[in-house]
């Protein structure tokens, strides 16, 4: 990964070391500012009211509390995403000469948090905003001038790295467009037909089932419905809504249009998704108020099942993880589930293993390599661990 998901957690791992509870500590860093950034997005849509319903659907959903205990820049790009939505809206079709700096800058710091998917959602994003918004003369001059702002503050943080990630994985990533998985032997997993249900509605499911659930999910894809009609009249909620719409459905229709799928690569757009949903839930009677409500009591239920495997308030099985049928949301991931025994020594192991450097591998589903080499280092301190899969130069050097 970039650099700057490495430098986030480095306060913390300077204090507690390179382990579990400085990563956790760091993506609530990452959480802090996501709440923050779609919060404030909502508020422009709707108020307070819209920004409290927003950080309060985001935090009861499973794509969000289930990635604190993952070491993967998930809520850091969702978090950087949300922040450039905000400042993409606020712009005025980047032609504001400050708040397009403001948009390149987080733009940039994106980028260091995770390499393209950045891109993905905020460049085709830009692009439409700035074609679909209505001006005056002399407007096109400043949108110019903002576009050029945004791309000077965006490329001095983070185009030394992009020119040098571009030129080592240029087939890597090319490769991925007309691909399915790749499994753990190294064979391609079969593509779905382009035009087939499955492949053009993926991710849309797979809010509804591992990313979601079925009821905030479905809550929040009949609120962006409700948004592609609505009639804002003050001109900065019609930039703000179209800036957040504009970034949902840049990412979800480029990462359908590659072949590989994974539920993690539309979790970026979470954050503008639940400020529309917020605002959607504030602006009308008190019957979507009462349905907020619900879906918060659901939200809950499912945080109790999902998170520890507890009854909840005993509502249905498909209210309470990852409902949908298997082969419409393959290659499934749910996001988050309840901790398991996990069944290894690992005070023991760490004792005999001794001194030296330590490589391990590790595909199992549970105790996955990476995981498994932070719980080492914790009972290695200055000692060197690394994983064949998770960083295979270092593992191989010392191979010979």
């Amino acid at each position: 990964w970039p650099p700057g998901f490495y430098l986030w957690p480095w306060p913390w791992m300077m204090a507690l070391g390179a382990g579990h509870r400085a990563m956790v500590l760091a993506n609530i860093g990452h959480l802090a500012v996501l709440l923050w950034a779609a919060g404030r997005g909502a508020e422009a849509l709707g108020g307070r009211g819209a920004a409290l319903w927003t950080m309060a659907l985001l935090s009861l959903t499973p794509s969000v509390y289930g990635n604190l205990v993952r070491f993967e820049p998930n809520l850091a790009v969702a978090a950087w995403v949300s922040v450039a939505a905000l400042w993409l809206g606020r712009s005025e079709a980047l032609g504001r000469g400050r708040e397009s700096v403001y948009f390149g800058l987080a733009c940039g710091v994106g980028m260091l948090m995770d390499r393209l998917s950045m891109g993905i959602f905020l460049a085709p994003a830009a692009l439409w905003v700035i074609v679909t918004t209505s001006g005056q003369p002399g407007d096109r001059t400043r949108r110019l001038r903002g576009v050029g702002l945004a791309l000077v503050a965006s490329l001095a943080l983070c185009g030394p790295w992009l020119w040098q990630f571009v030129q080592l994985h240029r087939e890597e990533l090319l490769s991925q467009t007309a691909t399915g998985e790749i499994d753990s032997t190294g064979a391609q997993t079969e593509s779905r037909a382009f035009f087939s249900i499955s492949n053009l509605l993926y991710y849309p499911l797979s809010l509804l089932d591992g990313q979601a659930g079925l009821a905030l999910g479905g809550l929040a894809l009949v609120a962006l419905g409700a948004s592609l009609f609505a009639r804002t009249e003050a001109p900065s909620q019609r930039a703000a809504r179209q800036a957040q719409t504009a970034v949902i459905l840049s990412g979800v229709v480029v990462f359908t249009l590659i072949a590989k799928k994974q539920a993690f690569y539309t979790i970026p757009a979470l954050g503008a998704l639940m400020a529309l949903t917020g605002a959607w839930l504030s602006e009308g009677r008190a019957w979507r108020r009462g349905l907020g409500a619900a879906v918060v009591i659901v939200g809950l239920h499912q945080q109790q099942a999902r998170l520890w495997g507890a009854p909840g308030l005993g509502l249905p099985a498909a209210l309470s993880g990852a409902s949908l049928p298997e082969a419409w949301v393959s290659p499934r991931h749910p996001q988050a589930l309840p901790p398991r025994g996990l069944r290894l020594p690992l005070d023991d192991l760490a004792a005999r293993l001794g001194g030296g450097e330590v490589i391990t591998f590790s595909e199992d589903t549970v105790w996955a390599e990476i995981y498994l080499n932070l719980q080492l280092r914790e009972r290695l301190p200055g000692q060197a661990v690394r994983g064949v899969l998770t960083d295979p130069q270092g593992a191989f050097e010392w191979l010979g």
